[in-house]
């Protein structure tokens, strides 16, 4: 008797619907031609009928039945069928590989080898985390709930640097898609640098992708603002005795984590197929992406730049959801927003629309000549899921490394105008 025939049995035994496959991670696809018309005919009789059919019934239409006589429950039969169809999947895509290593192609040899890594990690992928019964999680959610409620204090996800982020967002949570927008130098990589330190603090599996600068000169500014250390003395290495105390103790207490802080660049990572073998690799619980427009896609050859960023964006949306971890990316403002420029919004982003929608929180960075003389810098939450946006003034400190939060700052506060260019929008 066939696995697949065991574990409809199983699952119709047990007392569930047909279509109880999914939360299995099973698709009736992954059942052979015979099954797969066994099945179909199955779900659809149950739907339209309200009942199964009877045994009859299904031997006069299908010629077999589901085997009933089973010991084991759904799930035990289940991941026999998953197992296989990987199986199947990796042995056709190999096969591709090979022929065209035959035929002398090695690009697409390795496309074909990435394709098939993010193919496998989406078999089976309807788990218990991305599927649940409302009524039977219910009574487990109240118990979490007043279980926040008794602990307002702890952050839920992991967290930003600026306490009044925290308070509002409950930090940055699994399965979340962050933007940072700015102008041209105004602050992006900077901001991953401050994400980078508190992450080192919280002690949570991370990785940094950086796209336009090289991974030492990011580990630089890391390095430097995690010990305190003015940038420029930083840089020109004329560090006071004490400064150069405080740099080996602060390169101490980071070895002294548990968690590793990987940062990827050098050109090495090109796509979005990149990005995900790391996750597989390394499986970090953050992910940052400092110039996110400049990633691509494997098979994207003659998009333009809108269509590949939209296209870039939609799918890191899927894979922070599909690898349940955070992703924040850094991205920039259109040309139309001039230089201390502070009334901003969704539509001054530049390359893609597509970041505001897919966007969980969106923030960009402000500042204009008074907050440049006066070391501050302001982060707009333009648009959030949940919740009120709101306008948040950090310090933008090179020589103490200072990117603390100073407060909440109202619309009026900023002393709002419109700074916007009237020439009209560039399309990349």
């Amino acid at each position: 008797m066939s696995v697949e025939l065991q574990f409809i049995g199983s699952l119709l035994d047990s007392g569930m619907p047909p279509s109880k496959i999914v939360e299995f991670g099973v698709e009736h696809t992954y059942f052979t031609p015979e099954v797969q018309k066994m099945y179909l005919f199955i779900k659809n009789h149950y739907l339209i009928h309200g009942q199964l059919p009877s045994d009859e019934t299904i031997q006069s239409e299908c010629g077999a039945l589901p085997d009933y006589d089973c010991k084991e429950p759904p799930s035990y039969y289940a991941d026999k069928i998953i197992k296989r169809h990987k199986e199947n999947v990796i042995k056709k895509e190999l096969n591709a590989a090979i022929n065209s290593l035959a035929a002398q192609d090695p690009d697409k040899a390795l496309e074909t080898v990435k394709n098939l890594v993010g193919m496998c990690g989406k078999i089976g992928i309807v788990d218990e985390s991305s599927m649940q019964n409302a009524r039977e999680v219910a009574e487990t959610r109240i118990k979490d709930y007043f279980e926040r409620m008794a602990h307002p204090e702890v952050v839920q996800g992991i967290k930003w640097p600026w306490p009044h982020m925290n308070e509002q967002t409950q930090g940055m949570h699994k399965g979340e898609l962050y933007f940072i927008v700015a102008r041209l130098k105004q602050g992006k990589t900077w901001t991953i640098v401050a994400l980078m330190d508190e992450v080192i603090k919280s002690d949570v599996p991370a990785m940094v992708v950086t796209m336009e600068m090289p991974v030492d000169k990011v580990l630089r500014r890391f390095e430097s603002k995690t010990s305190g250390i003015g940038f420029g003395s930083f840089v020109k290495h004329t560090l006071t005795q004490l400064e150069k105390e405080n740099y080996v103790n602060a390169v101490k207490r980071m070895q002294g984590g548990l968690a590793p802080l990987w940062v990827v660049g050098n050109g090495r990572v090109r796509t979005v197929q990149d990005i995900e073998l790391l996750i597989e690799e390394k499986k970090p619980r953050v992910l940052l992406i400092d110039g996110v427009y400049l990633l691509g896609l494997d098979g994207q050859k003659g998009a333009s730049k809108w269509e590949r960023v939209s296209a870039v964006v939609d799918e890191l949306q899927k894979l922070a959801q599909r690898k349940q971890i955070s992703i924040l990316a850094t991205t920039q403002f259109n040309r139309g927003v001039k230089k201390g420029a502070k009334e901003v919004d969704a539509s001054d982003i530049g390359f893609a629309y597509e970041v505001g929608q897919a966007a969980d929180i969106l923030m960009g960075l402000v500042q204009d000549d008074d907050m440049k003389l006066n070391k501050e810098m302001v982060l707009k939450v333009m648009e959030r899921r949940e919740g009120e946006t709101f306008n948040l003034k950090i310090r933008w400190d090179f020589d103490t490394m200072d990117f603390s939060e100073i407060g909440v700052v109202s619309d009026d506060e900023l002393n709002l105008k419109n700074t916007k260019s009237d020439e009209p929008e560039a399309i990349f």
